[in-house]
C-alpha cells in the first residue's frame, strides 16, 4: 500500500491542473529503473514550480527511491524512502512575504523492521528590514510515526540572514537559525549561528574571518513501549563550533601567499536507557561523551613566471579525540605536511611537472597504568613521501607522447615494545608511458603502458620463523581504438592485459619466493551510432579473462583458478527534444568459475548467469 502511494503522489502532482497556478515554470521529471545481480531500485524525481497570482510562487517536490533485495530465502527485503514538500510563498509589499508549506518524510527498511513518518505543516512571515537583512519567523504542527509511537506538538523555526551587507568597508554574511519540534514528553531542537566577515585592504591585501556554532538535541524512539507503557528514548546531544581565518597577501602580479587558521570543536553526548532496564528518559541512563578537537594551520604560496609555475605550501595540525567512560580510543593526532609542485612549458607543445608531498603524523595514546596494556597500545609515528614527475610532449597534431613516474614511501614506527614487531616500510613504483596517435581524421588509437612494484618490509623480519614481507609486481599493457565509419557510425576497441606476481620478500638478499602468479585479459568492443531525431544507440561486448597459478612443496608451477566473463551490452539514449530524454541498458553476463588447490587433480567449476539494467525517463516541463 506504501509503494503504491508513493507513485500515486508522483502521478497526482505530474497531472495537476491549470486552474491550481497560472503559469508553469520549467521543472523536471525523472523516473528511474535499475537492476544488478542482487536488487532492484526504483528512483522518481518531481520538481514543479508555478507563478500564481499575486506575484505568488507554488513549487513541489517529491523524491522517492524504492529497493529490492533479492534474498535466497522466499522473503524478499524492501527498503523504501520519499521525502514530499509542497510550498507556497506570495510576497504582501516590498517588505512583507508569507510562505505556507507542508513536508513529509517516510522511510521502511523490513532488514531492520523500522518504520518512521514525520509530516510538517507551517507558515512563515518574511520580515525585510533591510534590503539585505531579512527575518523569518515561522509556526506550525508536526507529527511524528516510530514504532508505532504516535508524537505530534508544535513546530517552530526561525531564522535572521544577513547577506553580503557592507559595514564600513567589512563585507557580513550571518545566519541565526532555529528549529524545535515540541512532543509530549520529549523535544527535538536545532540551533545554528553563523557569520562571517571579509575585507579588501588594498590591491596586495585581503583578510576572512567565519565563526560558527551549533547546538543539536535529538531524542529519537529506539522501539516499542515497555511493560510500564514508557516510551524507550536514545538521547543524542551534539555542540559543534568553528572558527576560520585566511589571510591573502599579494607580493606582486606573480606572487601569492594566503595564510589560513581552522579550528574546530565537537562534543557529542549519547544516552540509552541503562543496561538490564526498560527506563524512559527520566529513568537511569548510561551515558557516552564524545570530544573531538582540532587546530591546524597552513602557509601556501603560490609564484607565477612566465613558463614556470611554483606552488609550496606547510601544514601543521593537531587532534585530539577523547572517549568517556575509559581511554581505550583516546588518542592525539600530530601532523605535519609539506607540498611543493612544480610546472615548466617552454612552449605550447612541452609541459613538464614534478610534485613532491611529505608528512608526519604522530598518534599518541594516554598510557595505561597497566603494563601489558601499555605496551600494546597503538603510539606510533607515520612518514609519507610522495614524488610524481613527468613530462608530455606533442610532436604534431597527430602524434603526442607522455611519460611519468611515481614514487609512494611509507614507514610506520610503532612506540610501545609489544607493537614495535610490526614496524615496516612500504615502497611502491610505477612508471607510465602513454602515446596519441591519430593515423587519420576518423582513426585515433592510446597505447599505455604501465611498470607497478610494492614492497613491503618489515623491520625485524629476522627474528621470526617465518618471513612476513612480501613483495608486488604487475605489468599492465594496453590499447583503445576510435574509428569512424560514417557520420553516424563509430567503433571503439578497448584492450587491456595484465602480468603480475606476488610473494615473499627477503630483504636481506633482496630476493623473491613467488607463492602466486596472475594474468588478465580485458577486451571491450562497442558500436555507436547516431540515429535520427537524436536517437543514439550503443551495443557490444565485454570479454574478461583472469587465471591464476600457485606454487605446490615441490615448487611446481599449478593453475588453481581460470575465471571468464561475458557481458554483451544494449544501451539506447532517445531525446527527441529539448524537453523529453530516455534511457535504457540492457546487459546479460555468463561468469563461469574453474578452481581447485594445489594438492587437487580436477577443477571445481560454478557457472552463474546474471542480468543487470536501466531504464531512466526524464521530461522538463
Amino acid at each position: 500500500m506504501t509503494r503504491i502511494a508513493l507513485f500515486a503522489v508522483v502521478l497526482i502532482f505530474l497531472l495537476l491542473p491549470p486552474a491550481v497556478a497560472q503559469t508553469p515554470i520549467s521543472a523536471p521529471f525523472q523516473l528511474e529503473l535499475q537492476k544488478d545481480y542482487v536488487s532492484w531500485t526504483w528512483k522518481g524525481i518531481l520538481e514543479r514550480e508555478f507563478a500564481t497570482a499575486g506575484q505568488g510562487r507554488l513549487s513541489l517536490s517529491n523524491n522517492f527511491q524504492s529497493n529490492l533485495y533479492l534474498q535466497s530465502s522466499p522473503r524478499d527485503i524492501w527498503r523504501d524512502q520519499n521525502t514530499f514538500q509542497l510550498r507556497w510563498e506570495r510576497p504582501l509589499s516590498s517588505r512583507l512575504s508569507t510562505a505556507t508549506w507542508v513536508y513529509s518524510r517516510f522511510f521502511a527498511d523490513d532488514n531492520t523492521g523500522r518504520e518512521f513518518i514525520q509530516n510538517d505543516a507551517a507558515q512563515a512571515l518574511t520580515i525585510r528590514v533591510h534590503p539585505k537583512i531579512k527575518l523569518t519567523p515561522s509556526l506550525g504542527w508536526s507529527m511524528e510515526n516510530a514504532f508505532d509511537n504516535r508524537d505530534q506538538g508544535w513546530y517552530t523555526r526561525n531564522s535572521l540572514n544577513i547577506s553580503r551587507l557592507d559595514m564600513g568597508g567589512y563585507v557580513n554574511s550571518t545566519t541565526l537559525s532555529s528549529q524545535v519540534r515540541a512532543f509530549p514528553g520529549r523535544t527535538n531542537q536545532e540551533h545554528t549561528a553563523f557569520t562571517g566577515w571579509s575585507k579588501t585592504f588594498s590591491q596586495y591585501a585581503g583578510d576572512s574571518v567565519r565563526v560558527g556554532y551549533q547546538f543539536s538535541e535529538s531524542n529519537n524512539v529506539l522501539g516499542a513501549a515497555n511493560l510500564a507503557g514508557e516510551t524507550l528514548l536514545e538521547g543524542v546531544q551534539i555542540n559543534t563550533g568553528f572558527v576560520f581565518n585566511q589571510l591573502n597577501y599579494r607580493f606582486s602580479d606573480r606572487s601569492v601567499m594566503a595564510v589560513i587558521t581552522d579550528f574546530k570543536q565537537r562534543k557529542l553526548e549519547q544516552s540509552t536507557p541503562a543496561s538490564g532496564t526498560e527506563s524512559s528518559l527520566s529513568g537511569d541512563r548510561e551515558v557516552r561523551i564524545r570530544q573531538e578537537l582540532s587546530l591546524s594551520n597552513q602557509f601556501q604560496h603560490l609564484w607565477i613566471a612566465r613558463r614556470w609555475q611554483i606552488q609550496s605550501g606547510v601544514m601543521l595540525s593537531q587532534t585530539d579525540n577523547n572517549n568517556d567512560p575509559g581511554i581505550e580510543t583516546d588518542i592525539t593526532t600530530l601532523q605535519t605536511a609539506f607540498n611543493l609542485n612544480v610546472a615548466y612549458q617552454p612552449g605550447a607543445a612541452s609541459r613538464y611537472w614534478s610534485q613532491l608531498s611529505y608528512t608526519k603524523l604522530e598518534y599518541n595514546a594516554p598510557a595505561s597504568s597497566v603494563p601489558a596494556i601499555r605496551n600494546l597500545q597503538g603510539d606510533r609515528d607515520e612518514l609519507r613521501f610522495i614524488i610524481d614527475s613527468g613530462f608530455r610532449r606533442r610532436l604534431s597534431e597527430y602524434l603526442s607522447y607522455s611519460l611519468s613516474a611515481n614514487v609512494y614511501l611509507f614507514h610506520q614506527v610503532f612506540i610501545r615494545t609489544g607493537r614495535s614487531q610490526n614496524n615496516n616500510w612500504n615502497r611502491i613504483y610505477q612508471l607510465k608511458s602513454e602515446i596519441e596517435h591519430r593515423l587519420s581524421e576518423r582513426v585515433s588509437h592510446r597505447p599505455v603502458l604501465k611498470l607497478l612494484a610494492n614492497y613491503t618490509v618489515f623491520d625485524f623480519d629476522e627474528q621470526f620463523p617465518q618471513a612476513r614481507s612480501f613483495v608486488f609486481r604487475k605489468f599492465i599493457a594496453g590499447d583503445s581504438l576510435e574509428i569512424g565509419l560514417s557520420r553516424r557510425l563509430s567503433f571503439n576497441a578497448q584492450y587491456q592485459g595484465e602480468l603480475e606476481d606476488n610473494g615473499t620478500f627477503f630483504k636481506a638478499s633482496f630476493t623473491q619466493q613467488v607463492v602466486k602468479e596472475l594474468t588478465s585479459h580485458y577486451l571491450n568492443l562497442a558500436f555507436k551510432y547516431a540515429a535520427w531525431k537524436g536517437l543514439l544507440l550503443n551495443a557490444g561486448v565485454v570479454w574478461y579473462k583472469r587465471d591464476e597459478w600457485a606454487f605446490n612443496p615441490q615448487e611446481e608451477r599449478i593453475q588453481v583458478r581460470a575465471f571468464t566473463s561475458l557481458t554483451p551490452r544494449l544501451a539506447l539514449t532517445m531525446q527527441p527534444g529539448s524537453r523529453l530524454m530516455l534511457f535504457a541498458r540492457y546487459a546479460p553476463s555468463r561468469f563461469e568459475n574453474r578452481s581447485r588447490s594445489v594438492s587437487e587433480a580436477d577443477f571445481r567449476s560454478t557457472l552463474q548467469y546474471y542480468t543487470s539494467g536501466s531504464l531512466t525517463l526524464r521530461y522538463l516541463f
